[in-house]
């Protein structure tokens, strides 16, 4: 880190329940369309996958006080797929945010719904600010 730099950090509130599912659907399919391994690993085709993931996704429904609700919006508290989709949503957020919209940040960790850059202000103070980063 350099003298100027300044470390910056994010906090998704409400993970898993604030991650669009469609937003979940279209990353996954990303991260699996490239994935040059994938036919080494498993016969599926990314398709199926896809649609076994949307069908996870969309049919969550539980029960409170003697009533069953359906999730209508998110991914579900609880669910192991949740925690897969929101790592691969926080990774592409991360990957979108330091690569394309703000440059200036030189490096990253993100872990879990969490999210710490390095920002260099000496690159350029226009884009942080156009980032609204408070």
């Amino acid at each position: 880190m350099k003298k100027d730099d300044e470390l910056v950090s994010f906090d998704v509130v409400s993970l898993f329940t604030s991650i669009p599912v469609k937003l979940a659907i279209q990353v996954a399919t990303d991260v699996l369309s490239k994935d040059d391994t994938l036919q080494d690993r498993t016969a599926i085709p990314v398709e199926d996958i896809v649609d076994l993931l949307d069908f996870c996704l969309s049919t969550t429904n539980f029960k409170y006080n003697n009533t069953h609700y359906q999730q209508i919006f998110g991914t579900a508290m609880g669910s192991p797929v949740s925690a897969v989709t929101a790592n691969l949503v926080m990774e592409n957020l991360e990957r979108l945010w330091s690569n394309e919209l703000c440059p200036p940040f030189s490096s990253s960790l993100g872990f879990g719904n969490d999210m710490s850059m390095m920002y260099a202000p000496r690159l350029s103070l226009a884009l942080y600010k156009a980032c609204k980063i408070t």
